[in-house]
């Protein structure tokens, strides 16, 4: 355990698919700094890899040196390989060219033979490699093509918090449209979802997951402009100003939906959150509140 605990970080394995070597080297995100603090075990570590190939559990394998060779994680013509599964592992994976592209053409055609959170680990690690530059950002951008038909939480929430990243790095350039185009093109199908999941929005969710989720569809897709989903929660803001003593606001919604009403909406909006604010007598309502008056546009 020295290896984990006694130095900085944590690994990225690197394998090629094409003639089963492995290799491990220090993680940074940024690939430019310079890691000043000496190491005894000259980052390197003992890394359990576990492992299936096309959907098979295949025997862990033990890195114990700073690359090796295994050739039982050479590919035939139609299979794939995922590294570290159910993410077990403290550490990042990273591919050679053709496996990043079967995984990707698996995802888009059967992406349930993936486990979802394999699924999780594929998008997370590839936007991170990306910010590190190991792997270009087109591809980790590509991991996000399947997500129109993901209905499950933790997939999204992942892709939403990179992307978020993105958006950040884009704002005001010519590719900030097409993102934008792009996202609502992929959060529709999920949003539907909901709809009818929820009886057309009268309904909770019964699986604690998809009420997460809920909050991801309905916060992407007002964001990004799907149809119906900014009448949604103008609609229930505006009942709600109808009668301030009377909220019937989903707990779980709340912030999404003020949010949204007051970026769609104008004065009156902005103004009726601000008094509910100031009157607010709950401090987790105070917040959302708050933190929602920032959205005004």
């Amino acid at each position: 355990m020295n290896r984990w605990i006694l130095q900085m970080g944590f690994p990225v394995v690197t394998i090629d698919t094409q003639t089963g070597k492995i290799t491990q080297q220090h993680f940074l995100l940024d690939p430019d700094s310079e890691v000043d603090r000496p190491s005894p075990y000259n980052y390197e570590w003992i890394v359990p890899i576990t492992w299936i190939k096309s959907g098979g559990a295949e025997e862990m394998f033990w890195l114990l040196d700073k690359e090796a060779t295994n050739t039982n994680m050479t590919l035939g013509a139609n299979e794939w390989l995922v590294a570290n599964i159910n993410m077990r592992g403290f550490y990042r994976v990273n591919y050679d060219s053709e496996n990043w592209e079967r995984l990707l053409a698996k995802l888009s055609s059967e992406h349930q033979d993936i486990p979802l959170i394999n699924r999780v680990q594929i998008i997370d690690d590839a936007f991170n490699l990306a910010r590190a530059k190991m792997v270009n950002t087109t591809l980790a951008l590509t991991t996000t093509k399947f997500l129109n038909k993901e209905v499950e939480y933790m997939p999204w929430e992942t892709a939403r918090r990179n992307l978020n990243y993105f958006f950040l790095m884009f704002d005001r350039s010519e590719v900030y449209g097409p993102m934008q185009a792009y996202l609502k093109k992929q959060v529709t199908p999920l949003f539907n979802y909901f709809k009818e999941l929820t009886l057309n929005w009268t309904d909770i969710p019964k699986k604690h997951t998809d009420q997460y989720n809920q909050i991801n569809a309905i916060s992407l897709a007002c964001n990004t402009g799907v149809e119906g989903c900014k009448e949604l929660t103008t609609g229930w803001f505006r009942e709600w100003m109808k009668d301030p003593a009377i909220n019937n606001i989903n707990p779980n919604l709340k912030y999404t939906v003020y949010c949204s009403a007051i970026a769609a909406g104008g004065v009156d909006e902005w103004d009726f959150a601000w008094s509910m604010y100031k009157n607010a007598t709950i401090a987790s309502e105070a917040d959302k509140l708050m933190s929602a008056l920032s959205c005004t546009k």
